[in-house]
């Protein structure tokens, strides 16, 4: 018989331990860059915040500034770091 780790997390799920085992984990921060010359600034600053044991997070998709914050609140970032001068402007 083997047990893969999705059949693992179904069992301990029915029966209550996986909460219990596994804390859950908030993004303490979301490293975002304003101009693409900032980029490689946010991989180190990312890097830098998760080795003094905070949990952090970067776009690994490459787009604006307005489209990472979204990716930003979408993964309930408490706190955003920008790095870099925006470019963007409003279409309004």
């Amino acid at each position: 018989m083997g047990m893969g780790d999705c059949v693992l997390e179904i069992l301990l799920e029915e029966r209550g331990l996986l909460d219990k085992q596994v804390p859950g984990r908030e993004l303490e921060y979301f490293v975002a860059w304003a101009d693409p010359q900032a980029i490689r600034s946010a991989y180190e600053i990312t890097a830098q915040i998760r080795s003094r044991g905070y949990p952090a997070s970067f776009s690994y998709r490459q787009g604006g500034l307005s489209k990472q914050l979204k990716e930003a609140a979408s993964q309930n970032g408490k706190t955003c770091v920008i790095i870099g001068q925006s470019t963007e402007t409003s279409g309004r």
